[in-house]
C-alpha cells in the first residue's frame, strides 16, 4: 500500500475489529460504525485501551471522526453482538 490509498474492513458476526498497520505505516480513521450497545471505537495498544470517540445515543451508530493510528496504538472496535458488523474506513498518511 502507499500513502493516499484507502484502507478500511469489516469484522464478522460478533467479533472483534483491530486494525493495526505495518511498522512505518500511519493511517487516519474517518468513519466506523457498530451499534451503541457493542462499544465505541478504541485506541489500543495491546494492553491498554481509551475510547476515541464521545458516546452517541443512537444506534446503529456511524462515528465521523480523525482518529490517527499506527503499529503502536491502533483502532479496535469491540464485538458489536450477535449477528451485527462493524466496521472502519481511512487513508494511509504515511
Amino acid at each position: 500500500m502507499a500513502v493516499g490509498d484507502v484502507v478500511n474492513g469489516i469484522s464478522g458476526a460478533n467479533a472483534i475489529l483491530d486494525f493495526q498497520p505495518a511498522a512505518g505505516v500511519e493511517c487516519v480513521i474517518t468513519c466506523t460504525w457498530g451499534l451503541l450497545a457493542g462499544g465505541q471505537p478504541l485506541l489500543y495498544n495491546g494492553s491498554n485501551q481509551t475510547n476515541a470517540v464521545n458516546t452517541a445515543t443512537e444506534s446503529p451508530l456511524y462515528w465521523n471522526v480523525k482518529i490517527f493510528i499506527n503499529n503502536t496504538n491502533y483502532l479496535r472496535i469491540p464485538a458489536q453482538g450477535a449477528g451485527t458488523r462493524s466496521g472502519y474506513t481511512g487513508l494511509q498518511i504515511k
